[in-house]
């Protein structure tokens, strides 16, 4: 297997293969770990929903979900933000693509071959990459920051058990909700640059369908109970058995 090379060694067409490959991948990923926190959050953010569907005999599943979506969330965001490797497509990987010599200018002629008159705007694609980039170098700063807490937590919980004594320090769910808002910025910026799109981040038809799940799940109990007065008539209730 031939070695990777190091990104001071790419030409420009395989600088902009990883940005033409990267970027279709970032947005489904940034799109998936939106669509798990709407998902967690739809049941999270009403008391009523989540006393229903603790109290239903789909609590247990209904947990265990929960605790997949928040995982897939911290799995999804911090792949984006994971460390450059000459193996390994990154936001970072992407900053260093576009540092190519020779990309810009051949982003600039793709943009002015585009059809539309929106897509041949430079200032778009100039004001974008800059936008990108500062993000980028911001959200790396100095470390510890909240990228670093959310990988490592990745790293010692989720991803491995690395820990024997001391376990690294926390991660925070405003983490995920900061990162995961940069992450869209990002995306944003870099298909404006890269294919002179811009995505969609629509989550409305998702609410509506899981909220529709969570409420079947809370109406479980009374169809729970109802079965087990069926089972035990002598009892008139499941609670009085004996």
């Amino acid at each position: 297997m031939a070695k990777a090379k190091k990104p001071e060694e790419w030409t420009v067409d395989e600088a902009i293969e990883k940005l033409d490959r990267f970027i279709g991948r970032a947005w489904f990923t940034a799109l998936q770990a939106l669509e798990c926190q709407n998902a967690w959050k739809v049941l999270n953010d009403s008391s009523r929903l989540t006393d229903a569907v603790n109290s239903s005999p789909c609590a247990p599943a209904a947990s265990l979900i929960q605790d997949v979506l928040l995982q897939h969330q911290i799995i999804a965001v911090i792949r984006l933000f994971d460390k450059h490797s000459t193996d390994r497509l990154s936001f970072l990987t992407a900053q260093k693509a576009l540092s190519t010599p020779g990309v810009i200018e051949y982003l600039e002629q793709r943009a002015l071959n585009r059809p539309t008159k929106a897509g041949r705007n430079l200032d778009t694609l100039h004001k974008s990459i800059k936008n990108f980039i500062c993000n980028i170098e911001s959200l790396h700063g100095d470390e510890p920051t909240c990228i670093s807490r959310l990988r490592n937590y990745r790293d010692s919980n989720i991803a491995h058990d690395l820990y024997f004594v001391e376990k690294p320090p926390p991660a925070y769910y405003g983490d995920i909700d900061f990162l995961l808002l940069e992450a869209i910025k990002l995306v944003n910026d870099l298909g404006l640059a890269v294919r002179s799109t811009a995505y969609d981040w629509e989550m409305r038809s998702l609410r509506v369908s899981v909220r529709a799940l969570w409420e079947a799940a809370g109406e479980a109990r009374a169809h729970h109970d109802d079965d087990m007065i069926n089972l035990f008539p002598e009892s008139g209730s499941a609670s009085t058995h004996k």
